[in-house]
């Protein structure tokens, strides 16, 4: 069934599910949304949803699972051709892997995450990533090279006056 009625019901249900934290409601929803969207062809639509679920299996503390998830979506990224939400979920899974420890694997989806932002012009992209690649090597105890990306992530900071982006780094 490709009723977009019935998909625009279930992301509302999705809406109401999360505000009330109903989330294993919210994930049953969801993972018919995915059938939809992959039964239909929409990678797009599929990945959303599926980023979606790695999202909520995050906030309820089971990053292995949203690590599962994170690579379903950045499967339909690529098939969808999706540069920036490529990028975006390379982050994210970089992210996840520093939080487990696996440092020389979040290396690796970092550096790709900020040759993806490099690649489109994406500056605050960049600037994100360069900072979370700082944060990963402080926690490898490798303070000159984690200096040096967050003094790259504080110029872009600056660039587009991001208060946020630079109040991380006060007093550092």
């Amino acid at each position: 069934m490709n009723d977009p009625n019935h998909q625009l019901d279930l992301l509302r249900k999705v809406r109401l599910a999360l505000k009330n934290h109903q989330y294993q409601s919210a994930i049953t929803y969801l993972q018919e949304t995915v059938e939809l969207a992959h039964t239909s062809g929409d990678y797009g639509a599929e990945g959303r949803h599926l980023g979606n679920l790695a999202l909520i299996y995050y906030r309820l503390n089971q990053p292995e699972r949203a690590l599962d998830y994170f690579q379903k979506a950045l499967r339909c990224a690529r098939l969808d051709n999706d540069r920036v939400t490529e990028g975006g979920l390379l982050g994210n899974i970089g992210n996840i892997l520093r939080e487990l420890g696996r440092y020389d694997d979040a290396k690796t989806y970092l550096q790709q995450a900020l040759v993806i932002a490099r690649d489109i012009s994406d500056r605050r992209g960049m600037g994100i990533w360069l900072g979370n690649l700082g944060l990963l090597y402080d926690d490898m105890k490798e303070v000159q090279e984690a200096i040096g990306f967050h003094a790259q992530s504080v110029e872009i900071a600056r660039e587009f006056n991001d208060k946020r982006g630079l109040a991380s780094y006060d007093g550092r």
